[in-house]
């Protein structure tokens, strides 16, 4: 029995006599009485949006599933702020800027490798 992700949610279909018009006409006849596992890719968008909006504190990581990653942002971004005042932390918040930079081109090719480690295989 192959090891299942704890995102995965099994869904039932009720019966495959009642179709739903809105749904996939595939796999209905494969599928009745056996779980369906519905699986959320995340969306580059999304991703987008969060990098612009609460990137710095490293949201947009914690959405790719990478928090420890986002907990250097915020690590960073909190250090900026409090060492700012002296000087040093213009050295933190280049950092972090440097990093958001990459984040910028990078985010296409991690949305695409989060979506292909979400995705079902059949063997």
């Amino acid at each position: 029995m192959s090891q299942q992700p704890e995102h995965y949610t099994p869904q039932y279909l009720p019966n495959p006599n009642q179709r739903n018009p809105f749904a996939p006409s595939y796999g209905l006849g494969a599928t009745a009485g056996r779980p369906v596992y519905v699986v959320h890719q995340k969306s580059l968008l999304i991703s987008y949006l969060l990098w612009f909006f609460v990137g710095v504190f490293g949201g947009h990581k914690l959405y790719l599933r990478q928090p420890f990653m986002a907990l250097l942002y915020l690590t960073l971004h909190g250090l900026a702020w409090l060492l700012m005042p002296i000087g040093i932390g213009l050295i933190f918040a280049g950092l972090l800027g440097i990093l958001m930079f990459v984040d910028l081109f990078t985010m296409p090719i991690r949305v695409g490798i989060m979506n292909a480690l979400a995705r079902p295989r059949m063997y």
